[in-house]
C-alpha cells in the first residue's frame, strides 16, 4: 500500500515525535502503512498515539516525580 502524506504534515508529525520521543519517523522504522494509520490525526496527537501505541517513554515527563510512581 502507497501512502502519499501531505509533506507538511509530515514535518509537523516529525517535529512532534523529537519532542516527545527524540526520534522522527525515519529513526522509528515507519513506513508508507505505518504512516497511513495516523495520517487522519492531527500531528501532534498521531505521534503521542504513536507513542502510546508502541509504549514509548516520553521525555517530556518527569517519570521520577511523586505522582509518576
Amino acid at each position: 500500500m502507497k501512502c502519499n502524506v501531505d509533506p507538511n504534515w509530515l514535518q509537523d508529525f516529525d517535529t512532534a515525535l523529537k519532542r516527545y520521543f527524540l526520534i522522527d519517523h525515519a529513526e522509528a522504522g515507519m513506513g508508507d502503512t505505518d504512516l497511513a494509520r495516523y495520517a487522519d490525526l492531527r500531528p501532534h496527537d498521531a505521534a503521542l498515539q504513536y507513542g502510546e501505541d508502541y509504549d514509548l517513554q516520553r521525555v517530556d515527563v518527569d517519570w521520577m516525580s511523586p505522582t509518576q510512581l
